[in-house]
């Protein structure tokens, strides 16, 4: 089944069972992607859907840092429920053991990285692993192996 018939049928179940959390982030994820092919002026693909996705997941989890800093944990609980939705349709992600040693594989075939080029690293990677691992948890592994 395709991202956007999930959608459609997620909707539909939410409205049966009344679950206003899912209902409110299909409904935000139904419009985001209409927008954005709207704004391609075509339908897009899987793979442009789950990117509009994965963009309105960052969204929610720099709005989740940001309550968690202000201590408003009335928002924090609700993002939080809205996050696990917003994941639910993206690619399962890779556990960090995977992920380090994937990284080291990748180090081993560059031994002459500096730092300066480790956001182009951080790029090649992400490409590579397709949306089972975000830029951010690359990042924080791979400064933890360069130093």
């Amino acid at each position: 089944m395709n991202i956007l018939n999930r959608l459609q049928e997620d909707l539909r179940q939410a409205m049966k069972s009344k679950d206003e959390t899912v209902l409110n982030v299909v409904r935000q994820l139904k419009t985001a992607i209409t927008n954005k092919a709207i704004a391609a002026g075509k339908d897009l693909e899987e793979s442009e859907a789950l990117q509009v996705i994965k963009a309105e997941g960052k969204k929610m989890r720099d709005s989740l840092e940001s309550f968690v800093a202000a201590a408003r944990n009335d928002l924090v609980a609700t993002i939080s429920k809205e996050i696990k939705v917003i994941d639910s349709y993206l690619p399962e992600q890779i556990s960090d053991d995977a992920l380090r040693a994937h990284i080291q594989a990748k180090l081993a075939l560059m031994p002459d990285l500096d730092k300066t080029k480790t956001g182009q690293l951080v790029g090649e990677l992400l490409k590579e692993l397709d949306g089972q691992a975000d830029g951010r948890r690359i990042k924080a592994i791979l400064e933890n192996l360069v130093g």
